[in-house]
């Protein structure tokens, strides 16, 4: 009775009716709820749980608006990857300006590291530069040896007789006259003849006699020795006053005895291997040896040697670097090279001329100074990257003979997101001194990076959006709800934290 008096009262407190399939359904779905609410008679709603309630809402809806914005638009990404060179060629963009070389005189080439030539005629614009003021003129002979001696530190401009001490043998502390005929070796070490050297180039002529004491042919010689000795030290001798130039004007003479004994290494080096050898020296260099013949007769077997090689020279008494042309030559224009390492020389070249022949300048005194107007790479000069422009508008100059700018650049490559490269360098450069039978260059050389920077754009695909938006917001949710529980905990009851 109590059973059917239940059951009896359900039925009247639902109203009575029937029971429909609807209902069978819905109470097979209910059994599977995961999320069925908690009767608020089983949880208690607390300050602490309502204020955390809006932090985790307010902080669910800023990061589901961030994502959202992320989403929309897309990001910027960089990655790096081995440069394939072989897939592009690159192009070099040059204007430069060469102060002292006409546009017929000028010859431009890029060669890779082992020195094949990449392109055999690039296509350049050569336009004409003209000089302002200053020395324009070709060098003499006389003045490219004054030059190359005050480069080595012998200032020859500065010839003084009173810096040279007497003609004679070399020595220090003792006369050299009191010297016997047996060719002592001076009082001196090697030092003194160091200072020989120096002294030669303070003299336009100077002839060395170049002995050792136990030759019997070099004591022979030194009465006549003696003789033209005097001769050059007095400056009103026959010898002082007719040894001039071509154009009859006084040359400085000197004339010093070593002892090859006492000096093997510094006769070593000047050539002095048989005895005696008699050598000219114009300036600091040997110009010619003495032939001997069948002796010395006297001493007019120096002074006619000397007057010979003289009369055909003009001493200069200046000498300055300055340009050789009234005219130099811009070259500007873009190469197509290969993508490999290597070198943009720029230099004097033949000059062909009306009878078939090729005329070639003196390489000791071609002046590469130049002017870079612009050095980059790439097609595209809009987008190049600043440091391109590390070469923009810059002066390279050289103050002395058998000097060359020098430039080392390396480069950069990278792949924009439109897929179109541009290039990023780096630019270091030195003189460097060229040997004088060499023919100075400007040479830019240029290096590849083997590692290239890829530029590219991500976006969010839906799948993305979806996982991370749940991942957050219900991760955040998560953590609020553990920190209001703690709360709660520790509210309750101080003690359980």
């Amino acid at each position: 009775k109590a059973t059917v008096s239940v059951l009896n009262w359900r039925w009247a407190a639902g109203g009575g009716g029937r029971c429909s399939k609807a209902d069978n359904t819905m109470g097979v779905f209910g059994a599977l709820d995961s999320f069925a609410p908690v009767s608020r008679d089983m949880s208690k709603a607390t300050p602490v749980g309502g204020t955390m309630t809006l932090v985790a809402g307010a902080l669910c809806t800023v990061l589901f608006l961030q994502h959202v914005t992320a989403a929309l638009y897309e990001t910027k990404e960089n990655a790096v990857r081995i440069l394939d060179s072989s897939a592009f060629d690159i192009d070099i963009n040059l204007d430069v300006t060469m102060f002292d070389l006409p546009c017929e005189h000028v010859g431009l080439g890029v060669w890779d590291m082992l020195g094949a030539d990449l392109v055999s005629r690039p296509k350049m614009e050569n336009i004409t530069a003209d000089h302002l003021n200053g020395t324009v003129g070709q060098y003499s002979d006389e003045e490219v040896e004054l030059l190359e001696m005050r480069e080595e530190g012998k200032d020859a401009a500065k010839k003084d007789a009173s810096l040279a001490p007497p003609a004679g043998d070399v020595g220090e502390g003792k006369d050299a006259a009191k010297k016997d005929a047996s060719l002592a070796p001076p009082a001196g070490d090697v030092g003194a003849v160091k200072d020989l050297e120096q002294l030669v180039a303070h003299q336009d002529y100077t002839m060395i006699f170049f002995s050792v004491g136990w030759c019997r042919y070099c004591r022979a010689a030194k009465p006549y020795w003696n003789l033209f000795v005097s001769q050059v030290k007095d400056p009103n001798s026959d010898f002082s006053k007719t040894a001039t130039d071509k154009t009859g004007a006084k040359l400085v003479h000197g004339a010093y005895a070593v002892d090859c004994d006492q000096n093997p290494k510094f006769c070593k080096e000047q050539g002095a291997s048989a005895y005696p050898t008699f050598k000219l020296y114009r300036g600091a260099r040997a110009s010619e040896e003495m032939p001997l013949g069948h002796g010395i007769s006297g001493a007019s077997h120096f002074t006619t040697f000397i007057k010979d090689k003289v009369k055909t020279h003009v001493k200069v008494v200046k000498a300055e670097y300055h340009r050789l042309f009234d005219r130099g030559c811009r070259l500007k224009g873009v190469i197509t090279v290969p993508a490999v390492p290597g070198t943009v020389r720029i230099g004097p070249k033949a000059q062909s001329t009306d009878d078939g022949l090729h005329r070639s300048l003196n390489p000791r005194v071609v002046n590469v100074s130049h002017h870079i107007h612009h050095f980059s790479f790439g097609a595209n000069l809009a987008r190049r990257d600043a440091s391109q422009e590390a070469l923009e508008n810059t002066d390279w100059r050289v103050a002395h003979l058998h000097e060359a700018p020098v430039h080392f650049v390396n480069v950069v490559s990278s792949v924009g997101i439109d897929s179109e490269r541009t290039f990023s360098m780096t630019h270091t450069q030195r003189v460097a001194r060229v040997a004088a039978d060499e023919v100075p260059l400007v040479k830019i050389h240029y290096d590849l990076s083997p590692i290239e920077v890829v530029h590219f754009s991500e976006g969010w695909t839906f799948y993305h959006f979806v996982t991370s938006v749940l991942a957050v917001v219900g991760g955040s949710y998560s953590v609020v709800e553990v920190g209001s529980h703690m709360l709660n905990a520790v509210q309750a009851d101080p003690h359980s934290l």
